[in-house]
């Protein structure tokens, strides 16, 4: 049964790539809840005038809403209003926007989050992004999720005249675009998945499920807590001087390239081994901090009820003799790749089960002891295992294709970073000065309520202590790992791992390579002894048996790749770069390059 309103929708804009005539030539809405009720028009003042009221979604909106913050501000002269969005995205107290307002919610790195204006006569319009919600390309999207017509090839004008007429091939190019995105979003929001992210859908899922058979009744009115008094209780508030200093232990996934291969082409096969949902799997089966850390001096140990810890210390180190190394390097962050064989006097910060592993890997020697803090700890099944067991089975019972299967892989892929949200929030707005395009500037920076940081913090490290294992345990023909993925040389077995092609944890076998070459951490060619639609053609014997990962790299570009032929200092063209003008944001081919050390850089 459709539950939806008529006010929600799915849009898209084709603009020019002219500098000087940056424009909407064709846009296209579909109502949500209605299927068969398409509007179009050619210009976007024809799409202000024509929208109905209600909440319109676009996917990546920073670009579609670089037209209408343009046209609002530079044609129609619309004010900004600055609304308090401190409560997680909504805007609180009594402020309202009136006649002619608008406001928006930009995060720091220019992530467009919700746009709002009231139009002359008091109508308010409401512009969402669907990527925070369904990450990836439409064109995928339309396959995850089951959508019967495939995305084509998106029609690209320098300029046009004003008067120009879309031909049916446009027209019905942007009648799928709006079909995939309004066949996506209507199967999120009629499962009640409303929050304005996917990572907050999980968290409100999770909470619900977590707090259920945990809320007691209060004493004073006889109501039962809520799930956020629930959360509170087992995972509090953390002062800020205490989660800003664990944070200093929170980082990405393990990518690494077997120097001694880096490059280089491998003839001899191989083979790729996968874990089965890492993070759930972490989650599900590890213990996890809970309660307010007790902090504990320089080099103190933790008491007996607190087992498990994140500390600090500047050490210096040096990798032991046939190790991989696990340390990160200074200049890494979060969702980084630098990983260090030796070091002096550099501070780090990590849990209890990481500096464990480290004394594994690396000689190290104590220069200073920083302190830290101590925590509970709570089985991850018990926190977790309800919500894992209930996504796992869907997952599992779902068609390949199908909005099922990809709801549940993003349900269990999304939850545990949200823990880590980062609580000091920067707020951009849009500034308009005469005659130059628009600005977005830091209107403000605040401090949020962390969530819980601990435990992303403990699901990153065992995740990365899994992978770093697996790849220790077959160093000899070890050549690459990434997060949770290991590619070695020979097809014989890998040792010291469980192989499962279903069991949460283990590992599956994602299948062999004849060729393979392997570039940098996020970009590596291997040509898999079987063909796939989901690998690129090999222009030599016409099989769709090239598997390409080049992070940064569009699919359309990567054609033609092979072990062979790619190398260091590679061209690529296919590319665009976005760059905001009068009007919006112009799209413009570029090259792209290559390089060993930086990844895939802009070639001019």
């Amino acid at each position: 049964m459709n539950i939806l309103p008529r006010t929600i929708f799915a849009a898209d804009f084709e603009t020019t790539t002219d500098p000087e005539n940056c424009r909407v030539w064709l846009w296209g809405i579909r109502d949500i809840g209605n299927d068969d009720i398409i509007a179009r028009g050619n210009s976007i003042s024809s799409f202000i005038d024509s929208a109905l009221p209600g909440t319109y979604y676009f996917h990546n909106s920073s670009f579609d809403l670089a037209f209408i913050m343009d046209y609002l501000m530079r044609e129609m002269k619309y004010e900004f209003v600055e609304l308090d969005f401190s409560k997680r995205g909504r805007a609180n107290g009594n402020d309202k926007l009136k006649h002619n307002q608008f406001t928006c919610l930009i995060g720091d790195q220019g992530q467009h989050y919700l746009f709002s204006w009231k139009n002359i006569v008091g109508e308010e319009f409401i512009v969402l992004d669907s990527l925070r919600k369904a990450p990836g390309a439409l064109e995928e999207l339309g396959k995850a999720y089951g959508y019967p017509y495939p995305k084509g090839k998106t029609p690209i004008h320098k300029n046009l005249p004003d008067d120009y007429q879309p031909t049916q091939v446009e027209l019905d190019y942007i009648d799928v675009d709006t079909g995939i995105l309004a066949h996506v979003m209507r199967f999120l929001l009629n499962e009640n998945l409303t929050s304005m992210t996917i990572g907050g859908d999980c968290f409100k899922d999770w909470k619900k499920r977590f707090s259920i058979k945990r809320a007691k009744k209060n004493r004073g009115d006889g109501k039962y807590e809520t799930d956020e008094d629930v959360f509170r209780r087992f995972f509090p508030v953390l002062e800020e001087i205490q989660d800003g200093e664990i944070r200093r232990a929170y980082r990405g996934g393990w990518t690494y390239v077997n120097e001694k291969i880096q490059g280089h082409i491998l003839t001899h096969s191989g083979t790729v081994y996968d874990t089965n949902s890492m993070y759930p799997a972490v989650m599900a089966q590890e213990k996890f901090p809970f309660g307010n850390g007790i902090e504990i001096g320089p080099g103190e140990p933790a008491p007996e009820s607190h087992p498990l810890t994140i500390t600090g210390a500047v050490v210096s180190f040096q990798l032991k003799p046939g190790m991989l190394p696990c340390i990160p390097s200074s200049a890494e962050s979060f969702g980084g790749s630098g990983w260090s064989k030796r070091g002096e006097e550099v501070e780090l910060w990590a849990t209890n089960q990481e500096w464990d592993l480290w004394n594994i890997h690396y000689d190290i020697e104590i220069d200073k002891y920083l302190g830290g803090y101590a925590y509970r700890a709570i089985d991850g099944a018990d926190v977790f295992g309800e919500y894992i067991d209930y996504w796992m089975e869907i997952k599992s019972k779902a068609p390949k294709n199908s909005p099922q299967r990809q709801l549940a892989k993003l349900m269990l892929t999304n939850l545990w970073g949200k823990f880590g949200t980062n609580p000091m929030r920067s707020q951009r707005a849009p500034f308009l000065e005469e005659g130059k395009p628009i600005e977005l500037r830091v209107l403000r920076t605040r401090f949020d309520n962390p969530v819980y940081a601990p435990v992303a913090i403990f699901t990153a490290s065992y995740a990365r202590e899994r992978v770093i294992t697996a790849a220790q345990n077959n160093y000899d023909r070890f050549c690459y790992a990434d997060t949770d993925s290991i590619h070695i040389v020979g097809i014989e077995l890998p040792e010291g791992i469980e192989i499962h092609n279903f069991k949460l944890g283990a590992w599956k076998h994602e299948g062999d390579w004849s060729e393979a070459v392997y570039c940098r951490t996020k970009a590596y060619v291997e040509r898999m002894k079987f063909e796939s639609p989901e690998f690129h053609v090999d222009p030599e014997t016409g099989k769709q048996n090239i598997m390409i990962a080049m992070a940064g790299l569009p699919k359309e570009a990567r054609d033609g790749i092979t072990p062979e032929n790619v190398h260091h200092g590679m061209i690529f063209s296919g590319n665009l770069s976005k760059r905001r003008v009068i009007g919006g944001i112009v799209l413009s081919p570029i090259s792209w390059k290559l390089d060993y050390k930086l990844g895939i850089v802009e070639y001019n």
